[in-house]
């Protein structure tokens, strides 16, 4: 078989890429090898330059919007959900300098958005249970990729002019391309452990909130995620595995926690329990150079903390600057070094959005150290609240997380060719340069 463009991965990296192809008159195919996702609702926080490149690419953005909550997005630190409320930090959704605004929406229910786009788009075809194994270029220039269709075991050979893989942080293709994956400043692997209960709750009765940080009394840390708070949860701890194996976290242990977390009696269903990692990578090229046609985007070529919610939204980035650039060598009217420039103008930004997760990292666990530290001083949560001078020491804590959460800079102010942590995350500045998103402007007709 011989096509266009070939896609490895269907998440919503590799579903946008291959939305983008096509609207630059791409025939792509995508290949991913499971048949059905995977239970754990993942990424939730999609920011204003995602939601303006889905809207681009005619997905329904204002009927995803009606079907979520409209909540302001509050990040709300507690002793429980139920319980003391130490304070909050309010996420900046974009406001007047996006058309599209942040949104809390799981993965899973834009994947399904993405999947219905491309439902009405001939030149699209989407194969699930189809494992992409290894590639080569032949004495052309052409791609030839062996898959496995996993249900039969059968393989094939597909060849493509170009392929982009997008098959998340344990990419295959980013090593069967010879890409390799390093570390911040070539720093030691420091992997940072993570257990994830998915479960389905009405919280509906909770105030506002898309985040609750919740340290009880027994010096427990542990993060709730709302992606419906009527019914859609998340549980999320980190964890030391030398103190705390793997195996250990079962769900009898879990619940305790849940309940400890949550503060009241609340009817519940765990739908599954994951453990995970996460360590702060980035790949030396976005483009190969054993297959010059081929490419990473995505958890592929980055992967960040999950503290600022800055991955996906960086992949999605990634595909719209790798696009245009395929058409446009494609069509001859540019040069294969354009290409080149998927590297040097997206590596940059990935290393920002990776620094400043790390930073979010650092500065949280700070905080929970210093609001666990005055909790004890003071002698519980309440205690706290009621001495104003402890008080004063937990809002400072809390406030130092505003970079966290209002990264609107990050997300639409980065320029092509110049630093960028030339400015602070949160401090978004509309400019008219070379290389920068064009400012938002309502033009009436």
């Amino acid at each position: 078989e011989s096509i266009t463009c070939l896609v490895v991965g269907g998440g919503p990296v590799g579903l946008t890429t291959a939305l983008l192809l096509a609207r630059q008159g791409l025939p792509v195919v995508v290949l991913e090898k499971y048949s059905e996702r995977l239970g754990q609702p993942k990424a939730h926080v999609f920011n204003p330059r995602t939601m303006e490149i889905f809207r681009q690419l005619g997905v329904d953005t204002a009927r995803l919007r009606n079907e979520v909550s409209s909540e302001r997005a509050m990040m709300r630190f507690c002793s429980s959900m139920a319980g003391t409320q130490f304070g909050a930090v309010e996420a900046d959704l974009g406001g007047e300098h996006c058309p599209e605004l942040f949104l809390n929406v799981s993965q899973p229910r834009v994947e399904n958005y993405l999947m219905e786009t491309l439902a009405k788009n001939e030149l699209v075809t989407v194969l699930r249970g189809y494992e992409w194994l290894t590639c080569s270029e032949d004495k052309d220039g052409a791609i030839e990729s062996s898959i496995r269709i996993r249900g039969s075991g059968e393989e094939r050979t597909i060849r493509s002019k170009y392929l982009v893989g997008c098959d998340g942080a344990n990419s295959t293709s980013r090593k069967a391309l010879d890409i390799a994956f390093e570390t911040l400043d070539n720093q030691p692997e420091k992997p940072v452990y993570y257990v994830s209960v998915h479960l389905y709750a009405d919280l509906s009765h909770l105030p506002e909130g898309t985040l609750w940080f919740v340290l009880n009394p027994a010096a427990v840390f542990g993060i709730f995620i709302a992606y419906d708070k009527a019914k859609e949860w998340v549980y999320a701890i980190t964890y030391d595995p030398e103190v705390n194996p793997t195996d250990s976290w079962v769900e009898e242990v879990l619940r305790k926690r849940l309940e400890e977390a949550m503060g009241e009696k609340v009817d519940y269903a765990i739908q599954s329990i994951v453990p995970w990692t996460t360590c702060p990578k980035i790949a030396t090229s976005y483009r190969s150079h054993k297959v010059k046609n081929a490419f990473l985007a995505g958890d592929a070529a980055h992967v960040f903390p999950p503290t600022g919610g800055l991955g996906v939204n960086t992949g999605i980035a990634d595909a719209q600057n790798l696009a245009w650039k395929i058409k446009a060598v494609d069509e001859g009217w540019a040069s294969h070094s354009l290409l080149d420039t998927v590297t040097t103008e997206r590596k940059p930004i990935a290393d920002a959005n990776s620094r400043q997760s790390k930073l979010n990292e650092e500065v949280m666990n700070a905080t929970v150290g210093r609001i666990f530290r005055t909790m004890g001083e003071a002698g519980g949560p309440e205690q706290l609240m009621q001495d104003p001078e402890k008080k004063k020491v937990v809002d400072a804590a809390i406030a130092e997380n505003n970079e966290h959460f209002k990264s609107l800079n990050l997300q639409i102010g980065y320029v092509y060719g110049t630093p960028p942590l030339s400015r602070a995350p949160d401090d978004y500045r509309p400019e008219n340069v070379p290389g920068v998103r064009l400012p938002q402007a309502w033009v009436e007709v």
